[in-house]
């Protein structure tokens, strides 16, 4: 039975139409079971008798039985590989040989409306003959895109030069954080050798300004209460997310003007449910 399944199926797979599918179809299967049942209609009296012989059965043979175990088999693993091997030139052979490989159909650009030749389409596939492979072309590309990378990097880093060595002298830290401060509003001493921000005074400030102040390490923002001696009493936001609101709870206490950072700008309203954008902490 096993035989006939497989001659079945070996002849329906080396047709055109069983060439196309890898599993058999659900519509094909009752006749190939069909046709599996006539052939073993045919000799299913010598296939029973067959079998109960090869199997010791009928007539009794102990050994023939012992004899289809497998460690009383000899298997020769070398003969198995090249009958696989020489299966599988074989039909490699029959493919090439046949139709040959399959290769990509190639798609002429036609403009809509426009007939094409059948000259036009042999100097098409000529022109397509003679240009180099896409690998080449991708390659070429890429080291390209590369060379362009360096030139950019090199550049920016000339550029970056030309700003921190202007005029032959090259800028600090210490002078960028004084230019910082001086944007930010905040008063600097200068001195010949180190510049140091000064503390807010009173003077400096008023009620209803906006500034910056640090508590825990922190900075928050906040608007100014009312102003002593020894700090400004500031209400101050809180962060939820990516914005700042007016907490429920006031939050209001006295900092010293060793802890007020800085002026700012009013916070810019973002939406209508209480969130502010403070650029100045934001950025």
């Amino acid at each position: 039975m096993k035989r006939s399944w497989r001659d079945i199926l070996r002849k329906w797979k080396e047709s055109n139409s069983g060439s196309k599918f890898a599993t058999i179809p659900k519509d094909l299967f009752p006749r190939f079971l069909k046709e599996l049942m006539a052939k073993l209609e045919e000799k299913r009296r010598d296939n029973l008798m067959a079998g109960f012989a090869k199997c010791g059965i009928h007539p009794l043979n102990k050994q023939r039985l012992l004899d289809r175990l497998p460690e009383n088999q000899p298997v020769d693993k070398e003969s198995i590989g090249e009958a696989f091997m020489e299966q599988l030139e074989k039909k490699r052979a029959e493919f090439l040989t046949k139709d040959g490989p399959r290769r990509r159909k190639k798609k002429f650009q036609v403009p809509a409306g426009k007939s094409i030749a059948f000259e036009e389409i042999e100097a098409a596939i000529s022109e397509a003959a003679k240009k180099p492979s896409t690998s080449a072309s991708k390659e070429t590309q890429v080291s390209r895109k590369k060379n362009k990378k360096k030139q950019n990097s090199s550049s920016d880093e000339d550029d970056v030069e030309m700003v921190l060595e202007s005029d032959g002298q090259s800028e600090t830290f210490s002078d960028l954080e004084e230019i910082l401060q001086e944007v930010a509003g905040i008063p600097v001493h200068r001195s010949n050798d180190e510049v140091t921000p000064v503390a807010l005074k009173p003077k400096d400030l008023a009620i209803d300004n906006f500034v910056v102040v640090k508590y825990d390490g922190k900075k928050y923002p906040g608007k100014i209460v009312s102003l002593s001696e020894e700090g400004p009493i500031v209400e101050c936001m809180e962060k939820r997310l990516k914005f700042w609101r007016w907490p429920e709870k006031q939050d209001c206490r006295t900092y010293d003007w060793v802890d007020v950072c800085k002026k700012i700008n009013p916070p810019k309203i973002s939406s209508k449910r209480n969130q502010f954008h403070v650029p100045e902490l934001d950025n």
